[in-house]
C-alpha cells in the first residue's frame, strides 16, 4: 500500500535481485517500475553500490533494501538516496 501513495506511472523504483516478488508486484500494481540491482554470492549477497548508482534515472524515486546486514552499505545506500532520490524503504528482519 505505501507504493501507491510513493509512485506515479512511469517511477521507477530499485529493488535487490534476487528479492522477494512482492517487492517487484508492490511496484509494478502502483504504475511504477521495478529496475533490480545486483546482490551476488560472489560478494556475500550484498548490494553492489556501482551498479545501484548506475541504475539511478530522473525516474527512480528510492530504494527498496532487504536485510542490510552490512553497515558500512547501509551509510553509502543512505547518503546515496538522500543526495540523489528521495525514498528509502528497509525491509529488516
Amino acid at each position: 500500500m505505501a507504493m501507491q501513495g510513493l509512485l506515479d506511472d512511469g517511477d521507477e523504483m530499485l529493488i535487490p535481485m534476487p528479492d522477494y516478488p512482492l517487492w517487484t508486484a508492490a511496484v509494478n500494481l502502483s504504475g511504477g517500475t521495478a529496475i533490480h540491482y545486483k546482490c551476488d554470492d560472489e560478494n556475500h549477497w550484498y548490494p553492489d553500490i556501482a551498479d545501484m548508482e548506475s541504475k539511478i534515472t530522473a525516474n527512480t524515486r528510492g530504494i527498496v533494501i532487504i536485510n542490510p546486514n552490512n553497515p558500512k552499505q547501509v551509510r553509502s545506500i543512505h547518503a546515496m538516496c538522500f543526495s540523489k532520490l528521495s525514498i528509502l524503504l528497509k525491509n529488516m528482519i
